[in-house]
């Protein structure tokens, strides 16, 4: 836990890309907020977030329509809301980046809980 100004979202955004660089073979990632827009204004188009941290030559292409950032490496990552944790039933992922779980209230054990077991695919977290 940390406060604000403490760089939770650039490590997150760290994480993401070094885990979709990696070559490990983890091509599927979560973005999971309490909600969708959330995710795009903080994790995806925020000064720290995906978009504003990615290599200058790293040609992340996010596809606004489909929630949906694809790096080179053919890794993807998926933007999902925590209030509608259905939304995570079905998909597979091998990581999950999920974002200020303090504020999500009731939606946490449904979306943090849904996060972990559509991670299957994966051992991190």
């Amino acid at each position: 836990m940390a406060g604000r100004g403490f760089g939770k979202t650039r490590a997150g955004s760290a994480f993401v890309h070094a885990t979709a660089n990696a070559g490990s073979g983890a091509t599927r990632i979560a973005l999971v907020g309490q909600t969708r827009e959330e995710v795009v204004r903080v994790m995806v188009e925020g000064p720290s977030g995906l978009l504003a941290t990615a290599a200058p030559d790293a040609r992340v292409r996010w596809v606004p329509t489909a929630g949906r950032i694809e790096w080179p490496s053919g890794a993807s990552a998926f933007a999902y809301s925590a209030e509608n944790a259905e939304g995570l039933r079905g998909p597979e992922h091998d990581a999950a980046w999920c974002d200020e779980l303090g504020k999500w209230g009731a939606s946490v054990g449904r979306g943090h809980g849904r996060a972990g077991a559509r991670r299957r695919r994966g051992t991190t977290s």
